[in-house]
């Protein structure tokens, strides 16, 4: 997992608002870790790829990695963060929407994480992701906080819950199962065909 002076030094690149902090990602970082042996050799496609740090990870086990992050600051962030790692050159691709990514359809991808951002996905996207993505992919872990409330503030689909999530996964023909970090405050559902 990428350490604290990495962190913080590829932080000092970043231009614009700065999502990514340590304090914020590292618990879900640490929280992922374990399952990311389930991404060796896949094509992973990350929906919020923000900066990177979640990315770098995957790419240790990926195949090839496909990053879709819409914000143009943490696209930048994101190539900052990857030009400092060239270990990776030949097996990233980040696009700024799923709509531009499924008319290019560079890679399929046969895994799909999405770090708190599922509940972000227009109907569109989701619709795309269900016809086009989906039936390629056999591994998806999905994490998300956990929201104390009926609707997250600025959901837009309803998928902030782990039993929203499952039930969407399980109408893409995965059984899922749900894990928590210590604190009940982070939670990731992991689905497989």
């Amino acid at each position: 997992m990428i350490d604290l002076e990495t962190h913080k030094k590829l932080m000092a690149k970043w231009p614009g608002r700065i999502y990514a902090t340590p304090e914020r990602v590292g618990p879900r970082l640490r929280h992922l870790e374990g399952l990311l042996p389930m991404l060796k050799d896949k094509v992973v496609l990350e929906l919020g790829a923000n900066a990177g740090i979640h990315a770098l990870e995957i790419c240790q086990w990926a195949d090839h990695y496909i990053g879709i992050e819409p914000d143009a600051d943490y696209r930048e962030q994101f190539m900052h963060t990857f030009f400092d790692h060239e270990s990776f050159d030949e097996m990233w691709v980040l696009w700024p929407t799923l709509k531009e990514y499924d008319h290019a359809l560079h890679y399929q991808p046969d895994a799909l994480v999405a770090c708190v951002m599922f509940y972000l996905l227009s109907d569109e996207e989701l619709e795309l992701l269900a016809k086009h993505i989906m039936p390629r992919v056999d591994t998806v872990i999905i994490q998300e906080r956990v929201a104390h409330r009926e609707r997250k503030g600025n959901t837009t689909n309803g998928l902030h819950t782990p039993k929203a999530i499952r039930k969407w996964l399980k109408r893409q023909g995965f059984s899922a199962a749900t894990y928590f970090d210590k604190t009940g405050k982070i939670f990731e559902v992991v689905g497989h065909k």
